[in-house]
């Protein structure tokens, strides 16, 4: 049989496509508010999509063309459009049938799919479904499906910024916002987050761990380590989750394989959203977290190796393991500051994101050090828990939104 790429062809909706020991149709597809109404009444307990992205249902039709019993289930799907990644099934309940079953040789089975997309392709436009089997390897059996219309995605990678000697070296490592080249991948560690603050970051997979034969403090040794993450090549490629991890100082990762009991060092954990392990679309550029269980003592070095296939890393100093100072998350709950628009604001910590959006997976604009003086622009918004000021940068006219938590009028 002849391979073929999954990027090669997109089937639009209604159309049969042949893959593998699959004919499968995309039949229906459900957007927008009409989506996210449909989720909601399916089931009270699905959640709200999280800030900038949208739910879309899709309902999927497949035949079994092969002699033996095949798994189809929600996770063999993702959504993605260009610029973005694929984002993996939403954890929802859907409309009946869900779209969970073992299908005979010979036999059909249809039912749906929930995914989530960015708020501009909340109408489907531009929205490519990908069925990647968890049970087939091999990409021979993938396909592309359109939600509406004939979307495009070009085999088109990222431009790098940075060079492939940057942190090349435990002994000349990079730091915080410095930009690395390592393999296909351009990486930059933003920020760091520790103990409680992970925690308040965090869904109930990791919070559940603070319950634990320590008395509950295991979240102590918790370090998050935010990223921006550019798949420089001309294909799709899956950034995994363990492509960050710690380092001693010569370099060598902390065992992850037979870590101290007493401390379980070195373990990646459930990030919070936006976890920026994935499959990434050409060219596309995300920010995301990492989670690692450091044990007692904090690493010195955090190495960024994206696949263990090829010997290629890059470290980064973590300035003695302690983490930086992010949002506690209560501003939201805060008095404003009373700082009216057109009134100034100083920046009260180093190292403090500006981002483009009022949200946590906002792109940061810059980091701003300690004492910057920022103009406020509008009215605050609160969003992820946070308040957060429009502000524009008086030295260099740089628009965006910060918190409150770092801040302070002038």
């Amino acid at each position: 049989m002849t391979s073929r790429s999954p990027l090669s062809t997109i089937t639009p909706p209604g159309t049969a496509a042949t893959l593998g020991p699959w004919k499968m149709t995309l039949t229906e597809a459900i957007t927008g508010d009409d989506a996210a109404a449909k989720i909601k009444a399916t089931n009270d307990a699905n959640a709200d999509p999280a800030p900038g992205l949208a739910y879309l249902l899709v309902h999927i039709t497949a035949t079994n063309t092969s002699d033996v019993p095949l798994i189809l289930t929600t996770a063999d799907f993702t959504a993605g459009v260009e610029g973005d990644l694929f984002r993996p099934a939403a954890s929802v309940v859907t409309p009946d049938p869900m779209l969970e079953v073992t299908v005979a040789p010979g036999k059909t089975a249809d039912g749906w799919v929930g995914l989530e997309t960015l708020t501009g392709n909340a109408d489907g436009a531009g929205v490519v479904v990908r069925y990647n089997s968890t049970t087939v390897t091999g990409d021979w059996g993938d396909a592309l499906f359109a939600v509406s219309g004939t979307p495009k995605l070009t085999a088109k990678g990222g431009k790098a910024t940075a060079d492939d000697k940057t942190g090349a070296s435990p002994d000349a490592p990079a730091t915080l916002n410095q930009a690395m080249r390592v393999g296909d991948w351009q990486v930059t560690v933003l920020n760091t987050a520790g103990g409680q603050q992970v925690f308040n970051m965090s869904d109930y997979r990791l919070q559940a761990l603070q319950s634990s034969d320590n008395g509950g403090s295991e979240d102590d040794n918790w370090l998050g380590v935010q990223v921006e993450v550019t798949n420089l090549s001309d294909r799709t490629s899956f950034f995994s989750p363990s492509a960050v991890m710690m380092a001693d100082a010569d370099g060598t990762a902390r065992d992850t394989a037979n870590p101290p009991p007493e401390e379980l060092a070195g373990i990646n954990l459930t990030a919070p959203a936006p976890d920026a392990s994935g499959e990434y679309l050409p060219g596309t550029t995300r920010q995301g977290w990492f989670v690692l269980r450091t044990g007692s003592t904090p690493p010195p070095l955090l190495r960024i190796q994206p696949t263990w296939l090829i010997d290629d890393k890059r470290f980064v100093t973590l300035s003695g393991g302690a983490p930086a100072a992010v949002p506690t998350g209560d501003s939201a709950g805060a008095d404003p500051l009373g700082v009216q628009t057109g009134g100034t604001v100083t920046v009260t910590e180093d190292g403090v994101n500006l981002r483009d959006a009022p949200a946590t997976n906002g792109k940061v604009v810059v980091a701003l050090p300690k004492g910057e003086k920022l103009e406020v622009t509008g009215a605050p918004q609160t969003a992820d828990g946070y308040r957060w000021y429009p502000v524009k940068v008086v030295k260099t006219g740089k628009t965006g939104y910060i918190v409150q938590d770092f801040i302070a009028p002038t």
